[in-house]
């Protein structure tokens, strides 16, 4: 099957400064935009108010020697719904019954989120995210994928188009905080066979 990927020379992360100036995997914590993913955009200063702060520091995300590699999430659910569905429910990240899908408790553990934990999204239901992080979790072993992208701003909740990066990809990747994010990274969009689902 033929999924759609975006490629990126760099992308950014703007947040907490750590200790020693590097990214961590982060503790358990609730269903968030990205499902427990790194989040990273090309505009990370359009997330520091009412988000990072004033004391945020921006990082640059990168890998030696290649692109960055994100599974087009939004077109990969509008494409591939059904096959997405099915590969979630044999691999037990999600169940189905009569009022429609639900997580199970593996969805959860795979992402390392809080369970049971939701967002509730203007004009995204809950059953498009758990499709979503399932696709997340599905991809993850992928080892050409870095993590999933989403062109949508969520009819501008989010404020800029983003990703999130697998947190298990963080110490493959070359990541250093940066005074300023105005570079303009190469972007790429192709079609790819890729066998996840």
């Amino acid at each position: 099957m033929h999924l759609p990927f975006i490629f990126l020379d760099a992308t950014w992360h703007i947040g907490r400064r750590s200790p020693d100036g590097r990214l961590h995997k982060r503790f358990t914590k609730n269903w968030d935009y990205e499902f427990g993913l790194l989040s990273v955009s090309l505009d990370p200063e359009a997330w520091r108010s009412g988000w990072a702060g004033e004391e945020g520091v921006i990082y640059e995300v990168a890998a030696s020697g290649r692109p960055l590699c994100f599974l087009d999430a939004d077109n990969t659910l509008a494409y591939h719904r059904n096959a997405i569905e099915a590969a979630a429910i044999h691999a037990q990240l999600i169940r189905r019954d009569a009022s429609g899908i639900h997580a199970a408790e593996q969805l959860y553990l795979a992402l390392d989120l809080t369970a049971n934990s939701q967002l509730h999204l203007e004009g995204r239901p809950f059953e498009d995210q758990l499709l979503q992080a399932a696709l997340a979790v599905l991809a993850s072993g992928d080892g050409m994928i870095d993590g999933l992208w989403w062109p949508d701003t969520l009819n501008g909740a989010t404020r800029t188009e983003r990703g999130g990066v697998y947190q298990h990809r963080l110490a493959e990747l070359a990541i250093a905080i940066t005074p300023s994010a105005s570079l303009a990274p190469n972007l790429s969009a192709k079609e790819l066979p890729c066998a996840i689902l």
